[in-house]
């Protein structure tokens, strides 16, 4: 840490501008009181505040060195007596000793001196206190606004880490799920089972290219899932119809990457998978005041009404990272209503990643 009044010209300008101040009280009252003339009277003025400024400039690498929660308690106490006899001896001695010289003929000033040093003195052991009190509270100050910018730090790093967790546990689930699908068309479909690895392999791609706490558009989102859910209409053929309705003026709204993935794959897995007959999966988008509300929706077989319908595993993944992100600004629920498994999400309303990151400290 460099010394507050050096490193920033301001500050030294207006360090400088109050000892200035000083300076020209102490003349005044010289010449009010001491009929010494105007050059003698300017001459202890500006001598004995200005070199004084100087030393307490000096006075940073003693305060540096002797911070109280650093080094010994009595250490610092001898640093610091030791530090005020060493800087006053030579103030008093060094001042009195050029003004002497240059006003040598003049026998009442030498007097002044004389008499006056136990003043000059006790003024010096002011300011002295003063400015190492004023040097403690900066260092105090900046390690405090350290700490907090530590503490926002860690915090971030481990909203971050707990996000690639979470993620990575998503994307290892849904390829295991997709290589099984694979499996069991290489012996009975092997052109479908090429198929499927092509588009295995595009979707990975896509998912890949973004890091896990990511943003990107609902648009390049529901993209993603397509892909997805056209790996798995190749294994299950006509089964299942999907379909997305995104107005055009939400297109752009940011989401959390592969947040809607883990829905469709339990959709297929749930509902598809185990349905006798077709199934549809909806998407449905809208605009709620300052929020957007996506609704995925997946039709069941009245069989499947009395069953557990997805697992809590991805549910718990997708209401993790929206609180990580949004910090309770965002919610998600998941129920059946007329044979429908509904999967609702609502967000906040954000165009730019700038305003999702200044209420949330897991994004960077």
């Amino acid at each position: 840490m460099q010394n507050p009044f050096i490193s920033n010209n301001k500050n030294l300008f207006y360090y400088i501008l109050l000892w200035a101040v000083i300076a020209t009280v102490h003349i005044l009252y010289i010449i009010r009181n001491y009929d010494f003339g105007l050059s003698i009277s300017i001459s202890d003025g500006l001598f004995f505040n200005f070199s004084f400024a100087l030393l307490g400039l000096g006075l940073w690498y003693l305060i540096k060195y002797s911070v109280w929660d650093e080094r010994d308690n009595i250490q610092v106490i001898v640093n610091l007596f030791l530090g005020a006899l060493v800087i006053i001896s030579l103030w008093i001695g060094f001042n009195e000793l050029i003004l002497r010289l240059i006003f040598s003929e003049s026998i009442d000033y030498h007097n002044f001196l004389k008499s006056f040093r136990f003043w000059r003195i006790s003024l010096a052991v002011f300011y002295y206190i003063l400015i190492i009190l004023i040097y403690y509270v900066i260092i105090y100050y900046v390690r405090l606004q350290e700490k907090k910018s530590a503490e926002i730090e860690l915090k971030r790093n481990i909203t971050e880490a707990r996000l690639n967790l979470i993620r990575n546990q998503v994307n290892p689930h849904f390829l295991f799920n997709s290589l099984n699908s694979i499996s069991s068309l290489t012996l009975s479909d092997a052109a479908k089972a090429r198929s499927m690895i092509g588009r295995l392999s595009n979707f990975l791609r896509n998912s890949l290219s973004h890091e896990p706490n990511s943003l990107i558009s609902l648009d390049e989102e529901l993209k993603n899932c397509s892909e997805y859910l056209e790996i798995e209409r190749v294994r299950f053929s006509e089964k299942f119809v999907f379909k997305f309705n995104l107005p055009s003026d939400l297109r752009s709204v940011l989401i959390p990457n592969m947040l809607l993935q883990p829905i469709f794959e339990n959709a297929i897995k749930h509902g598809v998978q185990e349905n006798t007959g077709n199934t549809d999966l909806i998407c449905e988008i809208k605009k709620i005041n300052n929020s957007v509300q996506i609704l995925v929706k997946n039709t069941l077989e009245e069989k499947s009404n009395s069953r557990k319908t997805g697992t809590s595993f991805g549910q718990k993944n997708i209401k993790e990272r929206l609180s990580l992100i949004y910090n309770g600004k965002a919610n998600c629920s998941f129920r059946i209503e007329n044979n429908l498994y509904i999967a609702e999400i609502n967000l906040p309303i954000h165009y730019h990643k700038d305003s999702i990151r200044s209420e949330s400290p897991s994004l960077s």
